[in-house]
């Protein structure tokens, strides 16, 4: 295993099961026998560490849908659905990890400073799909394009935190929120909102009675 890749994993399992090895950089070098300076090779903190970390969870899922060959035939609504589908299966793999940061989403008004590339990232990739679909006909051509970006980042915080209180079998319910919010999103950018927001409105309240 690559040295960064073992840093990563062993801090997150310390922070699950040992916080105490965290107490500084140095303790947590000690417990994984390597030079302190080793760690600083790869990160300048452990704020640095975790930032890695959620873009590592970015990065696995732009890779996974890389690799599907049908991926760029997609309309972009579909390549939304895709991308969260993919990115979810990626987070079911360190579902006890985010459910140590879940506080990140729950009050997600002053984001961690480790969660900003990653935010990034996603608003990145939102705005290619905004594009990809004025150059298709599937999304209107908005005077101020820029700030779409920042109502889906409000749909990943939300999906998010929805997936970290979901009980269902397999998260099912999880799904069906991605793909109804979804739906809405690209209806409200699209012209075809009506429909949208009130199957969105009917899942959520059945959510919530």
């Amino acid at each position: 295993m690559a040295t960064e890749q073992r840093i990563k994993s062993n801090y997150i399992n310390h922070l699950l099961t040992e916080p105490e090895n965290l107490r500084s950089v140095l303790a947590f070098c000690k417990k994984l026998k390597i030079k302190e300076e080793e760690f600083y090779e790869h990160y300048s903190s452990f704020e640095s560490l975790e930032a890695d970390i959620w873009q590592g969870f970015f990065n696995e899922t732009i890779k996974s849908l890389g690799k599907e060959e049908e991926y760029e035939l997609y309309p972009v609504r579909d390549k939304m659905l895709f991308f969260y589908y993919t990115l979810f299966e990626v987070l079911k793999k360190n579902r006890s990890y985010i459910l140590f940061r879940k506080d990140a989403f729950e009050k997600p008004q002053r984001p961690p400073q480790y969660l900003k590339e990653f935010y990034s990232s996603f608003k990145t990739y939102v705005n290619e799909l905004i594009d990809e679909g004025v150059e298709g006909g599937e999304v209107f051509k908005f005077p101020l394009k820029e700030q779409l970006k920042n109502p889906f980042l409000v749909q990943l915080i939300f999906l998010i935190n929805f997936w970290i209180k979901d009980n269902s079998k397999d998260f099912e319910k999880t799904d069906e929120a991605i793909e109804k919010s979804v739906r809405l999103s690209f209806e409200l950018i699209s012209g075809g909102v009506f429909d949208a927001a009130l199957d969105f409105g009917k899942f959520m309240v059945r959510q919530f009675s």
